[in-house]
């Protein structure tokens, strides 16, 4: 380590640089929010008698049809009394935001990623027609792909499925497989393989010049998950191993270059250990 370089740190909340680099011991911080809604009470059916939640009330064949929870009103107007009702809410919400995002203002596509763009909107459309089969519901996710996949050479580079042209491809191939297009798919297929033939994915902790970080987000890891996404949507041998296997390594190298004495791998971003979805471990393993 360089004289100039920062020391590794565990970052379990965001406080002030000072009060970080002051301590000679990470700070945690525990915070929790006041919780305001009703609480449920439990009564014997047909009785307004509450039980007394210290009263164990042992639940067998018998007891079980006897004991009911009293919900309260506010509750029950946020419920769903079936499937259907909340399929139907999930439905026009979902076409509030293909309104907010894609229609209103005329498509186009400023932002092609999924992190922050309009292939958000596209993934939204994609789950909607996986959970109704609506024809529609594939017509705008396959238009709005299309889109994107046409603006990502413009788009700056990165190899994840979230903020970069591995996530577009791999809803373009999806998306061609879907509509029984095997010209498209293998075309999108192709420039997913070309990011994947990149050494630097492989590339392990001690490799000088190695600047891609593991993460889901920017990372290694992220471009893994649009590997997976293209395996379990068309079929499970069409990125081959050949190719995952030794970013995998690489994922599992940096890990343990990394470790420290409580956990036997470990992530960092910019210089600091993280254990979150996004830039540490939870979103690397």
């Amino acid at each position: 380590m360089s004289k100039n370089e920062e020391p590794l740190e565990l970052i379990f909340n965001k406080k002030k640089k000072t009060d970080r680099h002051n301590s000679t011991t990470p700070s945690i911080e525990i915070r929790n929010f006041p919780n305001n809604m009703n609480d449920y009470k439990v009564a014997w059916r047909g009785s307004d008698e509450e039980i007394d939640k210290s009263q164990r009330v042992p639940l067998t064949e018998t007891t079980a049809p006897l004991v009911a929870l009293w919900i309260p009103p506010e509750f029950l107007e946020h419920s769903f009394p079936n499937s259907k009702t909340f399929i139907k809410s999930a439905m026009e919400l979902k076409n509030e935001v293909v309104q907010a995002t894609w229609i209103r203002n005329g498509p186009r596509v400023k932002d092609p990623t999924m992190y922050t763009g309009v292939l958000g909107t596209a993934f939204l459309c994609f789950k909607a027609y996986l959970a109704t089969g609506s024809p529609q519901d594939l017509a705008l996710f396959t238009e709005i792909v299309d889109s994107c996949c046409a603006a990502a050479p413009t788009h700056p580079d990165n190899v994840t499925f979230l903020r970069g042209q591995a996530g577009i491809y791999a809803m373009g191939a999806v998306a061609a497989k879907i509509g029984d297009d095997k010209t498209r798919r293998d075309f999108f297929l192709d420039h997913f393989k070309r990011i994947g033939g990149r050494r630097v994915l492989s590339m392990g902790p001690v490799d000088e010049g190695s600047s891609l970080p593991c993460e889901l987000l920017n990372g290694r890891v992220g471009f893994l998950y649009a590997a997976l996404f293209i395996n379990k949507y068309i079929s499970e041998e069409m990125v081959l191993w050949s190719m995952t296997g030794p970013v995998v390594d690489a994922v599992l190298a940096s890990g343990r270059a990394h470790a420290t004495p409580e956990c036997p791998l470990m992530y960092p971003w910019k210089s600091r250990r993280y254990f979150g979805a996004s830039h540490g471990l939870a979103g690397s393993v």
